[in-house]
């Protein structure tokens, strides 16, 4: 079996709303106490349809898993069974996936075919997904595109207000985020300009951002011989009903990908679960901005979180301690590569403590600077203004990493939970950081 993660090919957030279908990415991960119940949602039509249509058309049975809305991360699928290293959680004919060869073969895949220059698989997918959405009962998909989630809690959703008052970190994926979707907004737009003028009354910008999320935060990474009809690049894209209602953990690790001798796509699970436990999958290793900006929901105490400091950040730093030999030691850090300077729960990364050993450098000590790369103090002097150096850095940033949001979780919107799990993360790693050289000071002073 070829291995793969969940999502974009990379491969949640206080209280959940009322809608009665929640989407993971319309959810919030709930701090809720132990003794609140699950309930089930197999019952429920949309569900029953579902897996009825799954049966019938693909001969695809889930009888150990139930779709369950959970008091901690809203609607996900639990098993009724143990599950030990090396047992399926999910098994699904490929037919029973949305691919780029189904929407090739579907009557939008016609169209597609026709244009120049040519969409992306993700795009290509988002065009499938709004015809057979305008199709209602008439698509053979209905019953899986009836529990896509109607919106999501993703950037492209934002107000431009909710959006500034996003740390600064997360605003700059965010940004580069909505290029890429703005980019695709207008290739697609064209599209149908060009090639399915019948279609552009049924293409608006809401319809699009609903196809481009529900391919965006539910894809798998499914490799398929290439399409001349499709951009070259990303084409391993494709949508899985049912495997898209599990949850992500950064906990968890799972093999997902197709077993070709059985052509399924199947979910194998590396870790151990009891009956009636929730099941889940792993994205990657995504920090909750990451998460954000991508699928719409955030990992209370994210293992993958780290602070990046801002250009803005260092050069500060740079003035108020008036560093020496500025030009000499930029050419040091460039040829060091000392980009992306962050820290975690563990500290201060290599980079940034590399990075503050060069700026704090006497002229004598510049001459040997690339002893500072064998990641050891250069010296006690050079290692006190380090000290020094990055408690300003976390009290500055501390400082400007103030919450926009008021008030508890669960009278919070939920893009303003978002912002606001956001703003905690940054401060949480912060305060530990500082703990720990705040330790560090106490242990060197004793």
């Amino acid at each position: 079996m070829a291995e793969s993660t969940c999502g974009n090919g990379t491969c949640r957030p206080a209280c959940i709303q009322s809608a009665q279908r929640k989407g993971r990415t319309a959810r919030t991960r709930r701090k809720q106490s132990a003794s609140q119940k699950f309930h089930s949602l197999s019952h429920q039509s949309s569900y029953v349809n579902l897996f009825t249509w799954l049966k019938r058309k693909f001969d695809c049975r889930f009888k150990n898993l139930v779709v369950v809305d959970f008091p901690d991360t809203g609607r996900g699928l639990m098993t009724t069974v143990s599950l030990s290293p090396g047992n399926k959680i999910i098994s699904l004919p490929i037919e029973a996936l949305v691919t780029t060869e189904t929407v090739l073969a579907s009557t939008a895949g016609q169209f597609i075919k026709r244009y120049r220059p040519k969409l992306t698989a993700q795009e290509a997918l988002c065009v499938f997904l709004m015809y057979e959405r305008h199709l209602g009962k008439a698509s053979e998909w209905m019953p899986y595109i009836n529990l896509l989630p109607e919106s999501f809690s993703t950037p492209g959703y934002f107000s431009e207000s909710e959006l500034l008052s996003l740390p600064q970190n997360a605003k700059e994926k965010t940004r580069e985020h909505l290029k890429t979707l703005d980019k695709s907004y207008k290739n697609v737009r064209h599209f149908f300009y060009e090639c399915w003028e019948e279609m552009q009354p049924f293409l608006s910008r809401s319809d699009f951002l609903w196809s481009w999320y529900a391919v965006n935060t539910r894809s798998v990474y499914l490799e398929l011989p290439p399409s001349s009809h499709l951009q070259a690049q990303d084409q391993c894209m494709a949508l899985a009903p049912v495997l898209d209602l599990l949850n992500h953990s950064p906990y968890t690790q799972v093999k997902a990908g197709l077993n070709k001798s059985k052509s399924h796509f199947e979910i194998i699970t590396y870790g151990c679960y009891k009956p009636y436990e929730q099941v889940f999958i792993a994205y990657g290793a995504h920090d909750n901005v990451k998460l954000f900006s991508e699928y719409g929901f955030t990992v209370p105490r994210n293992p993958n979180n780290v602070f990046q400091f801002s250009k803005e950040h260092l050069k500060a730093l740079l003035t108020t301690f008036d560093v020496s030999n500025l030009p000499e030691k930029s050419t040091c850090i460039r040829e060091a590569q000392l980009k992306c300077l962050t820290a975690n729960e563990d500290g201060l990364s290599w980079k940034l403590v590399t990075f503050l050993r060069i700026v704090s450098m006497t002229w004598d000590e510049l001459q040997n600077w690339k002893v500072a790369l064998q990641g050891n103090p250069v010296s006690m002097q050079n290692e006190e203004l380090v000290k020094k150096m990055a408690m300003w850095l976390m009290k500055r940033a501390m400082d400007e990493n103030q919450s926009t949001s008021k008030g508890d979780d669960c009278s919070l919107r939920i893009h303003q939970q978002l912002v606001k799990s956001l703003h905690e993360d940054e401060l949480h790693i912060l305060q530990v950081c500082q703990g720990l050289q705040m330790s560090g000071e106490e242990e060197d002073a004793g």
